[in-house]
């Protein structure tokens, strides 16, 4: 197994060079995975700095993570912002940090922006809704991170968009031609062979009739042997119908085993699935009872402290007013 100096450079500098960071946007609302549940859609919250949702990480390959589930988009639906499992692929997965502060999204050159709510990808423009700040990274990381970034990708340009819709049509002409040429080969192909097709059942018809004036005295024995070849058939027949009933009786056997098996694998993903809110609900649960045990004990240790004051003070009234006796006995 060996890596090339390329990809060590990027997962060097993706995990240890740029940190995990918050992502501020407008209305200064940071970016909040709303808990990471594959296909939910990612929000905006009011930044606090406490738990992992709003913290990210932006790799060199162009993905957007938070945790092990990374931001994924889908350009024909600008409400489609959502949560999956990184799959390293690019496509829906894949965004352009550019060093004006927007976050574009590589399939579909829209920017991503916010409705107070959710994100949600736009047509870019200048409007500063599309502009994000970036809490934990200093200026002098983020412009190392837009010179290294800025040579692995380029960026969608105008010029560069209609050139791929050029490219596009002209594929898409392209095809066409290609397609309307395999159609006018295989419609000669086919009337080629609808004219061989008929010249050779001329030409059979024509044996058989002569064959059939050649055998008028063997009509009898001919007739008897296609009896014979019928009741061949007719068996062959039967055979074949009875191999296709106890196919499709296999067949539906096999569709009940494979759907008792897909409903054990969703009852079993059910019950993980109970087994996973359950654990998260007893770490919750230990938490709170872990806060609740500490609020008691700093309680009682100002109990303590309080008691000791007085107890101070006491002594210090009890000095005093022995110190006042022996003054009026002196």
């Amino acid at each position: 197994l060996s890596f090339s100096p390329s990809l060590c450079l990027s997962i060097y500098l993706s995990f240890f060079l740029f940190p995990y960071f918050q992502v501020r946007g407008p209305g200064d609302q940071c970016m909040d995975s709303m808990g990471i549940d594959p296909g939910r859609r990612v929000g905006v919250y009011a930044c606090h700095g406490k738990g992992y949702a709003q913290f990210w990480k932006f790799h060199l390959n162009g993905v957007l993570m938070n945790g092990d589930h990374c931001l994924d988009g889908d350009g024909t639906n600008p409400r489609n912002v959502v949560m999956f499992e990184c799959h390293g692929l690019g496509g829906n997965q894949q965004w352009f940090l550019t060093e004006d502060g927007r976050i574009q999204h590589a399939g579909s050159g829209k920017c991503l922006t916010h409705d107070g709510r959710f994100l949600m990808l736009l047509d870019c423009d200048d409007d500063e809704r599309f502009v994000w700040k970036f809490n934990g990274m200093s200026e002098e990381l983020l412009e190392k991170f837009y010179v290294i970034y800025s040579k692995q990708f380029g960026y969608f340009t105008k010029k560069q968009k209609e050139e791929n819709k050029k490219k596009a049509e002209q594929d898409r002409l392209e095809r066409k031609k290609q397609l309307e040429e395999r159609n006018k080969e295989k419609e000669r192909k086919q009337i080629e062979e609808a004219a061989a097709k008929k010249a050779e059942e001329e030409r059979i018809r024509r044996e058989e009739e002569r064959a059939k004036d050649e055998a008028d005295k063997a009509k009898a024995a001919e007739k008897a042997k296609e009896e014979e070849k019928k009741k061949a058939l007719e068996k062959e027949l039967e055979e074949l119908r009875e191999w296709k009933r106890m196919k499709a009786e296999k067949q539906k056997r096999e569709e009940e085993k494979q759907k008792q098996l897909d409903d054990e694998l969703e009852k079993m993903r059910k019950e993980q699935e109970l087994e996973r809110k359950r654990r998260e609900k007893e770490i919750e649960d230990m938490k709170r009872e872990k806060e609740l045990e500490e609020m008691k004990r700093e309680k009682e240790l100002e109990e303590k402290r309080r008691l000791a004051e007085e107890r101070k003070e006491l002594e210090e009234k009890k000095k005093e007013e022995e110190e006042r006796k022996k003054e009026l006995k002196e």
